[in-house]
């Protein structure tokens, strides 16, 4: 489509979104930053409804121009001050998109081996870099407890770095009756806790003892199909009921009292995916 003049109707509505209760309203969201922008027209090109751009974010970022073309979606050149008015966070780019609907959660982990869950995460650079976290893991879903922050937020999207477009995350999901719907796909329902029954080292160890002396594993075998789930950043699992297989502790080796939601995910997600792709 050819690139056309955005009208001030249109650039208001588009600022809007900035507002929770507009996303809401008209289920649109807005998509900030050269990066998030090319993995959304990468991926999930059907959810864009229009494209903001300064020339100059054109000629930083030259795989963008091929993207939209490609994708044949609105596209709108704005001058800095214009986009400096529908964004502080944009550095040259913006796509206004329908928010998707959330898939059903049982098709979804039917056949997955590596989940990660949350409970009442807060912080929405925290839910991005989780969603990121996943994304470098291979994850096959993200799944966010009811009383977490608004998954489609534009701060949750640009801190996934566009990962939020690559694998399915769903939101609401009541982490109470998660434990049945886990068991049945097989899946293992692990909770990440500051002092768990399980080490993660120990669990480490007795998976590469099971792969490579036949041994069977010591406590839960993270070869298999695992679902993490991980607590608010403060209060931890303290206001969820969660009926958990295990509660496993990431060690520390240094004097840091504790690690954060976001690299605990990082921690876990990765440390299982490498135990899962071991070559055979």
């Amino acid at each position: 489509m050819k690139s056309t003049p955005a009208s001030h109707t249109q650039l208001t509505r588009a600022a809007r979104l900035h507002r929770p209760q507009q996303r809401e309203r008209f289920r649109q969201t807005l998509v900030e930053g050269p990066g998030a922008v090319q993995e959304l027209l990468a991926h999930r090109a059907n959810l864009v409804r229009d494209v903001y751009y300064t020339k100059a974010s054109l000629i930083s970022n030259p795989d963008l121009g091929g993207l939209i073309k490609e994708a044949g979606v609105y596209h709108h050149p704005l001058n800095a001050d214009e986009m400096q008015a529908l964004s502080e966070d944009a550095r040259g780019v913006v796509a206004v998109i329908d928010i998707p609907e959330t898939p059903a959660l049982t098709p979804t982990v039917k056949n997955a081996k590596l989940v990660l869950a949350t409970a009442n995460i807060q912080d929405p650079g925290n839910v991005g870099a989780i969603i990121r976290a996943a994304d470098v893991a291979g994850c096959d879903a993200v799944l966010l407890g009811r009383g977490s922050v608004e998954l489609w937020s534009p701060k949750v999207i640009r801190s996934s770095a566009g990962s939020i477009f690559h694998l399915p995350v769903l939101d609401s999901i009541n982490v109470g009756k998660l434990d049945g719907v886990l068991e049945r796909a097989g899946i293992s329902f692990l909770a990440a806790t500051g002092e768990g029954e399980w080490d993660l080292a120990t669990l480490v160890a007795s998976a590469n003892d099971a792969a490579y002396l036949g041994q069977p594993p010591l406590g839960p075998d993270l070869t298999r199909p695992v679902c993490w789930l991980l607590g608010n950043e403060a209060h931890g699992f303290a206001d969820v009921d969660a009926n958990v297989d295990a509660t496993v502790a990431i060690p520390i080796y240094g004097k840091a009292e504790s690690c954060n939601v976001a690299m605990a995910a990082a921690i876990l997600s990765s440390t299982t995916a490498m135990i899962q792709h071991r070559p055979e």
